[in-house]
């Protein structure tokens, strides 16, 4: 999906919006699923392989280098610019942030470590040693500073927003009533200082998520206003990453080369390469030995079964900080009544789309955070169980009414029709559309399906035009605040939902720093979005990652920490 926090992804795609994976659990613990399987205490099973002569010869003449299978990437090298979850895996490998999380959630120094004032208003980040860019360059705190002013440029488009971390100054910077961000201020080359308006419970996960870019190489043609200069060196990037960039081709995928000067260390692998894989295809392409490892497979009672069976893949299955939902045109008037928005979904049997697609693996969910997530509750929600009566009752009610003579749901003489665009060969709406089409024809609506390749569906989705299409948003840290969603005017709000009681309810979240007061802030926040539905939530679901046996020191992973960041650590056998 797109990035404060999220991006989005298409379904059997961030809340990176491109294509949902496939995968789905519906809570935080996990038990243990059979044979094999060892359940873990922050909810990560593991499923372990019990025959490794299996592997196929394809993939053990693979010496020096690990092909990760991955969808469909858009090939912009940097989350501050990159709307897919897709390329922000890839961006993982090529790029330190700040921060990172670990596996349960918790604030760690990735290039830098970190400290907080007492009275939350003061962020202090100090580079580790040796953090050095590809051309051989130090990180400083002066490269830190340039994106910040990029990103407070007027003419800055991209998803990763800092404003709303309250940095001093930040807005004068941006409106031109001042030549500098008051509240950065760069201590010494590795020391950087963020001095706040008012505490903020979100801005250290904010500000713990810049990646770094070298100034002297994004930066050398940019002046403010021209922040094309930056977007131009994009796909050629420069990074201080575990892997080096080598080149990219839309059709196979990434090809990268190991950063003998990590400052964590060299990567034990030489190569890696991140081949584009179709959608429902990750698990074979581990049966064959095409791949060593796929990041995002789909997680269903079939793929597990039959990894199970083949012996030499290992797995793990974690729930994933995302959820599926379908987007409605907030700015078509058919969908501007709640009620009907509460009526599509009562109308749609999302069980038994879950249910086919995933089996056990995933849960419908109401409220649109993931379930593992701290600030998720359900207190006072409402559960839209399949019911067409109860839909039928709701669209009554917003004036809609059965034509006698078509049989369709009319409203001033204009049927319901909903234009559903839709990725080819997703799981999810392969599985959903049929079912959607039934079931709203119960209810005298006609749905239209329009096939749409990614890059095409993603870009409808974020200038808002489409009428509606399924997708995944992935929350990008383990903060619950998803303002940016669905907050009037916020950077990824695309279809402009606007509600001055949930505006107020995140301006209240935000600026506490206790952690048990927010999660009541947000328990009011989700009963609201569910019951004005801005989206329609649909499922939680599990991630899994295949490996072949031949891939071994494989870190801890969980619904916080993917595989990529740890991929320096990781070698191969044989």
């Amino acid at each position: 999906m797109n990035k404060k926090k999220s991006i989005a992804i298409a379904s059997l795609v961030l809340a990176g919006i491109l294509s949902l994976s496939a995968c789905g659990s519906s809570s935080s613990t996990s038990t243990s699923s059979g044979s094999g399987s060892t359940a873990t205490s922050n909810g990560t099973t593991e499923i372990k392989a019990t025959n490794a002569s299996k592997s196929p010869a394809a993939a053990l003449a693979r010496k020096d280098t690990l092909v990760v299978g991955l969808g469909d990437m858009n090939g912009i090298w940097s989350d501050v610019f990159t709307d897919s979850s897709y390329d922000h895996y890839a961006d993982e490998l090529m790029f330190n942030t700040l921060l990172i999380a670990t596996p349960d959630g918790q604030a760690n120094g990735d290039a830098a470590d970190y400290k907080v004032s007492s009275d939350g208003l003061t962020y202090t980040f100090t580079l580790k040693d040796g953090v050095k860019y590809w051309d051989g360059k130090p990180a400083t705190a002066s490269d830190i500073e340039f994106l910040c002013e990029v990103m407070a440029d007027p003419n800055y488009d991209g998803q990763l927003d800092i404003s709303t971390a309250d940095i001093q100054g930040f807005d004068a910077y941006k409106n031109g009533s001042a030549t500098s961000i008051s509240g950065i201020k760069v201590v010494d080359d590795k020391t950087i200082q963020f001095t706040l308006t008012t505490p903020n419970a979100s801005t250290l996960w904010t500000l713990g998520q810049l990646p770094l870019m070298e100034k002297a190489y994004y930066g050398a043609d940019y002046k403010k206003g021209n922040v094309k200069t930056v977007e131009d060196k994009l796909a050629q990037p420069m990074g201080s990453g575990q892997y080096k960039f080598v080149s990219y081709d839309p059709a196979t995928g990434l090809k990268l080369v190991a950063n003998d000067n990590y400052f964590k260390g060299a990567p034990k692998i030489k190569n890696v390469e991140l081949s584009v894989t179709a959608q429902g295809q990750e698990l074979q392409r581990v049966q064959a030995g095409e791949v060593d490892l796929e990041a995002d497979a789909t997680c269903s009672e079939d793929n597990v079964a039959s990894l199970k069976k083949s012996g030499f893949i290992n797995a793990y299955y974690y729930p994933i900080n995302a959820f599926g939902m379908v987007q409605w045109n907030l700015q078509d008037p058919k969908y501007s009544d709640v009620r009907v928005r509460q009526a599509l979904a009562y109308g749609l049997n999302r069980a038994a789309v879950v249910k086919q697609v995933y089996g056990q693996y995933a849960t419908v969910t109401n409220v649109p955070l993931p379930t593992g997530s701290w600030g998720y509750s359900t207190d006072g929600t409402t559960n839209y169980t399949f019911s067409i009566d109860k839909a039928k009752a709701l669209l009554k009610e917003a004036g809609w009414a059965i034509n006698s003579s078509t049989q369709k749901l009319e409203k001033d003489g204009k049927p319901f029709v909903i234009d559903f665009t839709a990725k080819s060969g997703n799981a999810v709406t392969d599985a959903m559309l049929p079912v959607m089409k039934e079931d709203y024809a119960k209810l005298g609506i006609d749905v239209n399906i329009e096939s749409s390749d990614f890059s095409t569906m993603l870009k409808g989705y974020n200038n808002g035009k489409l009428d509606a299409c399924f997708m995944g948003q992935t929350l990008t840290t383990p903060d619950p605040d998803t303002s940016n969603l669905f907050m009037t005017g916020a950077s990824q709000n695309f279809y402009k939902f606007s509600d001055k009681d949930l505006d107020a309810l995140y301006q209240q979240e935000q600026r506490m720093t206790d952690t048990t007061k927010r999660k009541a802030i947000f328990a009011k926040i989700n009963k609201l979005l569910n019951q004005q539905l801005p989206m329609m939530p649909i499922y939680q679901r599990n991630m899994i990652v295949l490996y072949n046996t031949r891939v071994q020191n494989v870190a801890k992973m969980g619904t916080f920490r993917d595989p990529f960041l740890d991929l320096y650590q990781y070698t191969l056998k044989g």
